[in-house]
């Protein structure tokens, strides 16, 4: 319909013995409904997908306006009389159209993030001199799964965690500092989520040096002694919560929860760092390898 009730239908009736006539008329207004997410997902451009993100802000449209047209929402709110912002949590079906007993219920579907993509991994030395260990990582750009729906609306965290492993030459009193990642190790930060879902520039690193070590496990830089196989493995589960989380806040929800980050140190000094199946390694001659590959890392 261009206005309200411009649909009219006529009825005449004639009875043929008595010469009876009347005509009957009624009006109907058709109305248009567009729902239609504000942002683009990144690999879902469709102007009407009905796939949204946690948070999604959805514009709803009536053509033409009616006054006994209205959404009704069951999960969230409406934050404009045309806009709908998509609840915290995955639900189906959260917005119907009703009008004097009619509904209309489109099929849309809320998701959650479920997992991170991992881009543009490239790997980094720290200074250190060759025949010293350590002083390597990686960065990554990291972005939220699935890329079919937007989050911008959203907070994303590295979640404190004290849970993990720690073998070997990393079992000693002086390094239960980094055994845990903890808010002093990394954890913690708090990052938006923008338009391509994509959150943060990590990196993965071990920048200082990693002392030698005596048969009678003292740590020291003479040269004449080697190290120790070990490892220090952290779990790295993210959260998630609503844009514009504090520092110390709770995560609403918790996911990607199978992340672990792996430092490893061998008897000849070879370091190596793994996170997100990518694999970085520094040798004391300072050759580094990125997933097996040599590779000439930047300095930081």
């Amino acid at each position: 319909s261009g206005r309200a009730e411009d649909i009219v239908a006529t009825g005449h009736f004639y009875e043929t013995d008595s010469g009876w006539y009347e005509t009957s008329v009624d009006k109907a207004t058709a109305v248009r409904v567009e729902i239609m997410p504000v942002k683009n997902a990144p690999e879902n451009l469709r102007t009407y997908r009905h796939k949204l993100g946690i948070r999604e802000l959805v514009d709803c449209r009536l053509t033409p306006l009616h006054p006994h047209v209205a959404f009704v929402v069951t999960a969230e709110q409406m934050v404009s009389s045309t806009r709908y912002q998509c609840p915290l949590d995955a639900v189906s079906r959260p917005l119907s159209v009703c009008c004097n007993g009619a509904e209309y219920t489109p099929l849309l579907t809320v998701v959650e993030p479920y997992g991170i993509e991992v881009r543009d991994v490239s790997a980094k030395r720290y200074g250190i001199p060759v025949n010293y260990a350590g002083g390597v990582g990686m960065e990554f750009d990291l972005y939220l799964l699935p890329l079919d729906v937007c989050f911008s609306g959203i907070d994303v965290e590295e979640v404190p965690c004290y849970t993990g492993q720690h073998t070997g030459y990393f079992d000693r009193p002086i390094f239960q500092t980094i055994w845990y990642h903890t808010r002093d190790n990394g954890a913690g930060r708090w990052r938006h989520v923008d338009d391509d879902n994509g959150f943060a520039r990590d990196a993965a690193k071990c920048e200082s040096n990693i002392p030698r070590v005596t048969p009678d496990g003292v740590l020291t830089n003479d040269t004449s002694f080697g190290w120790a196989n070990g490892h220090i493995l952290w779990n790295v589960p993210s959260g998630w919560g609503d844009r514009g989380m504090k520092e110390y806040e709770e995560p609403h929800k918790i996911f990607a929860a199978d992340i672990t980050h792996l430092l490893s140190i061998s008897t000849n000094g070879q370091c190596s760092i793994e996170k997100f199946e990518h694999t970085v390694v520094r040798r004391i001659n300072d050759d580094v390898f990125l997933d097996g590959i040599y590779v000439s890392a930047e300095d930081e």
